[in-house]
């Protein structure tokens, strides 16, 4: 993406309200009272005011976002040959697209279509539901028919209900013939997935007579899934629309079958023969109950179906869980015989090196596993220092940053998107400086992210300096990629909670990245990302009052009561670090659960067999992070073996 290195749009029907005798402004100080005093008078209307203070700022680094305002304020009255100017000076930027944003809404509103149409862009913060319909009716409304298509095709395959803005799109395309009954009966299919029969009621009143008799079975399925499964020999499977129904008889037989998925596994047998004559059917749907099947820990059900795939069926899914499942059962000829379906790039990835190494030695073979040990002990990563711990190896830490000059540094700082970010971030504005990072870092190229992760770390900005730094060109840069800020608050908390002070940083650096203000799409808040009521809990374990979000999102109530939570969790969890970090993410009956269920005893496979993939990740990620910043804090390193039994 393209960032602009201009900050300035010159508006002649502004200039022109310019005092001559602007006021005087000395100094980045004095522009940031400047810059809040304009702020204050646009968001009150005083625009006057705002244009007397913003005359003193026009070579300050967010005289763009002040030009953003004003204009969004005024967008009935501006021309667009204005707007098109300031979107082509600041493309790349958030300012841009949020300016596009709300030209283009009000000119949808009044059927500029041609306008919309040639200027439409999705931005990354842009969450309007209509925009996405007013962009395919503006493709109709201007003739390009094809285009309109297959907008309307994306837009209709959802399976929730789309905004009114789109009823007019779908009435072209059902006329014609863009959205036929077999269109209606895969988003029929996606709506009652996700069990919302009223919307599914309703779009079956748009089929034909033929599809909604399919309709009333596939509503019969819902009932009684299990019983649809076992009749599989009366069943008319030769349509299309009995294949889809079996396909959703089988999903619902999982969900009511879940701890007994042996009754839907011995009906098996039959569907093969019932349905040979449609191999792709019966390999797809296979490969999804052995899926399910692994993710509820039944590997032996999971692998005998998963390993039957013919290899041109399998997904990087299934054949990871391929793995995961003869890991589980403890075969290693299985494992080695999983392994094999990966392609040449998968095979060199250090997880399944690992893993090959592991199946290698439970096979006596541990010449060659050593072998492949010693060179993944070299890594800088969870399975470099797993391989390390099986022979005894040292953790390798040492990545000392490429130097630049402070020429170098200083030019690159100048850059308007890099002092826009920091001038946000000294104003104390994380979120509108993380937004410039994001825009920004989409076009910079290895040897600029390190200068700005450079910068962020000299400015103070750890969340900056890890949020550079995110990129798989960086791996080896540890002592960069992992700062510690609030030292003295975590180590107090650490000790007052009982527990290491890198427990609480590996958890923060996983959670929020050290951002304060973060919020995660569930909810979770804060540097600790604790949900809400698990932290009205532990405040009133600790006799503290009772926090509000707001309070939450401080880094020393977050940190307190973050670090007491993983205290508990610990305790609860018997000692054992693992499973208490896998409480934390997915909470702890789910662990406690996936304890019980198919165990195993061997921590490194526990950890990689999780079912939930963000839980998995999660706890591999901290586990590495707690040994680098002990190492960072402490100089030393407790070795991931010791902290990973589970029983």
């Amino acid at each position: 993406m393209c960032v602009s290195r201009k900050l300035l749009v010159c508006f002649p029907a502004v200039l022109l309200l310019i005092p001559a005798a602007p006021v005087a402004a000395t100094g980045i100080e004095a522009q940031r009272v400047l810059f809040d005093r304009a702020e204050r008078d646009l968001k009150r209307g005083k625009r006057k005011s705002y244009l007397r203070s913003s005359a003193a700022l026009r070579d300050y680094p967010l005289y763009p976002w002040l030009a953003y305002r004003d204009m969004a304020r005024r967008i009935s009255r501006v021309p667009d040959d204005q707007v098109i100017a300031f979107l082509k000076r600041h493309d790349g930027t958030p300012v841009a697209d949020r300016l596009r944003h709300r030209w283009l809404k009000h000119r949808a509103r009044r059927g500029r279509w041609a306008l919309f149409a040639q200027h439409y862009k999705h931005g990354p913060y842009i969450t309007d539901k209509a925009m996405p319909c007013w962009h395919a009716k503006s493709l109709l409304r201007t003739k390009r028919l094809d285009e309109a298509a297959a907008a309307a095709r994306e837009l209709w395959l959802v399976a929730f209900s789309q905004p009114s803005e789109c009823d007019e799109v779908f009435r072209w395309a059902r006329r014609e013939g863009v959205v036929d009954d077999m269109l209606v009966w895969r988003r029929i299919l996606l709506v009652v997935q996700k069990r919302k029969m009223r919307l599914a009621d309703h779009l079956a009143r748009g089929l034909g007579a033929d599809a909604r008799k399919w309709y009333r079975r596939l509503k019969q399925a819902r009932r009684r899934p299990l019983r649809t499964l076992k009749e599989i020999e009366r069943q008319p499977v030769e349509s299309p629309y009995m294949r889809d129904i079996l396909s959703y008889s089988l999903l619902r037989a999982q969900r009511d079958e879940r701890d007994n998925l042996a009754r839907i596994a011995a009906l098996w047998p039959a569907i093969r023969r019932r349905l040979a004559d449609y191999p792709d059917w019966i390999h797809r749907e296979e490969r999804g109950f052995g899926l399910y099947a692994a993710w509820r820990l039944e590997p032996q059900i999971a692998y005998d179906h998963l390993s039957r795939l013919p290899p041109p069926v399998h997904t990087d899914e299934s054949r990871f869980w391929t793995i995961r499942s003869a890991l589980r059962i403890g075969n290693w000829h299985y494992v080695l015989h999983a392994l094999a379906l990966l392609d040449a790039a998968q095979k060199e990835n250090p997880k399944w090196r690992y893993w090959r190494a592991r199946a290698l030695h439970g096979l006596g073979r541990r010449r060659e596993a050593a072998a492949i040990w010693r060179a993944l002990s070299r890594l800088r990563n969870y399975y470099g220092y797993l391989a390390a711990d099986r022979i005894g190896a040292a953790y390798r830490f040492d990545s000392p940053p490429p130097a630049f000059s402070a020429g170098e540094l200083a030019a690159f700082e100048r850059l308007p998107a890099v002092r826009r970010a920091h001038e946000f971030f000294r104003l104390r504005r994380p979120f509108d400086a993380r937004r410039e990072l994001n825009y920004l870092l989409d076009g910079l190229d290895a040897p600029a992210r390190m200068k700005l992760a450079l910068l962020c770390r000299d400015w103070g900005w750890a969340a900056g300096t890890v949020q550079a730094l995110a990129h798989d060109d960086f791996t080896g840069e540890l002592m960069l990629r992992f700062p510690a800020p609030w030292r003295e608050l975590v180590a107090a908390e650490a000790r007052r909670a009982g527990v290491p002070e890198h427990w609480l940083y590996g958890i923060m650096r996983r959670e929020s990245a050290f951002l304060p203000q973060v919020r995660s799409p569930v909810g979770a808040l804060g540097l600790m990302q604790l949900m809400p009521r698990t932290a009205r809990i532990v405040a009133r374990k600790l006799r503290l009052r009772r926090p509000s979000r707001r309070r939450l999102l401080e880094p020393a109530l977050n940190i307190r009561l973050g670090a007491a939570y993983l205290k508990h969790l610990h305790n609860l969890t018997g000692g054992r670090l693992v499973p208490a970090l896998a409480s934390y993410n997915a909470g702890y009956t789910r662990a406690k659960r996936w304890l019980a269920t198919a165990p195993v005893h061997a921590p490194d496979v526990w950890v990689d067999t999780i079912p939930f993939d963000e839980t998995r990740l999660y706890v591999r990620a901290v586990l590495f992070y707690m040994a680098v910043y002990q190492h960072k804090i402490e100089g030393r390193v407790t070795r991931l073996a010791s902290l990973m039994p589970i029983h």
